[in-house]
């Protein structure tokens, strides 16, 4: 198979998916849609808004990640997973933090070597890189 033939293939099935779509969305309701965001790793695909444009129209867009750390629509579905965790969490005005206390100590204190505090994740990584 040459990469036309897989072209060809791929371009199909996601004209397949895309009309999927928007059957779904047309046996959800009957109103009219004003707008469609698209996002996801399906995004990514070279010339994907051209096919996204022929079927849905000036009416669907594809919706970019700008987050820092995840700067590709494949990690949307976890970064909203991760936006609704936290959303949930300060509705019930609980707080969670990936960052332990030792470590913010750490970080913010300069006095202090990192190396100290070895039972650590950060004073780890620091010892594995920078102790002699």
């Amino acid at each position: 198979i040459n990469q036309y033939e897989l072209t060809e293939i791929v371009s199909s099935r996601v004209i397949e998916i895309l009309k999927l779509i928007k059957t779904s969305i047309n046996h959800l309701t009957k109103k009219k849609i004003s707008y469609i965001i698209i996002t996801g790793g399906l995004t990514e695909l070279k010339d994907f808004n051209i096919s996204l444009t022929s079927l849905f129209g000036d009416t669907a867009q594809i919706g970019e990640i700008n987050n820092l750390g995840a700067r590709n629509n494949k990690y949307s579905v976890c970064i909203g997973m991760i936006e609704y965790f936290k959303d949930k969490l300060r509705l019930r005005h609980r707080k969670y933090s990936t960052v332990g206390n030792i470590d913010i100590e750490l970080m913010c204190n300069t006095d202090s070597k990192i190396s100290e505090a070895n039972d650590s994740i950060l004073g780890k990584v620091f010892g594995y890189f920078f102790d002699n």
